[in-house]
Parts: C-alpha cells; sequence; structure tokens
C-alpha cells in the first residue's frame, strides 16, 4: 500500500469529518439566532486571553528577560 494512498484517504475522512460538523452542527447553529450569538460569544470569551496584550507582554517578558538566567 503506497504512502501516498493512505494520506489522500486521510485527507478525504479529513474532509468528510469537517462536512459533517458544517450541516448538523455549525449551519443548525447559525439558522438559530440566539444559539449563534451564545456559540460567538462563548468564542470570544476563550480566546479573550490567549490574544490579548497582557499575555503578548508576559511572554515577551519571559522570553528575553528570564530565558538566559
Amino acid at each position: 500500500m503506497p504512502s501516498g494512498w493512505v494520506d489522500e484517504a486521510i485527507l478525504e475522512f479529513r474532509r468528510y469529518l469537517g462536512f459533517r460538523v458544517l450541516e448538523t452542527e455549525v449551519l443548525p447553529a447559525y439558522a438559530d439566532r440566539a444559539r449563534w450569538i451564545a456559540i460567538m460569544r462563548a468564542s470570544v470569551a476563550m480566546s479573550q486571553w490567549r490574544f490579548s496584550t497582557d499575555r503578548m507582554v508576559e511572554d515577551y517578558v519571559a522570553k528575553v528577560y528570564t530565558s538566559g538566567r
């Protein structure tokens, strides 16, 4: 069994899963405005720390000033 065949099978399965999630979860949630807004608010709240300047400054200080010690 050539490696290319396995890679293509994995990609096809990932595409299938992606479309399945889209059809069964994302589109129904999008159709229900209240549910969609709740999901979007939860997404923003979840990612708020990861993309904040506070976290970036903490990372910078940790990498630049404490990594050489």
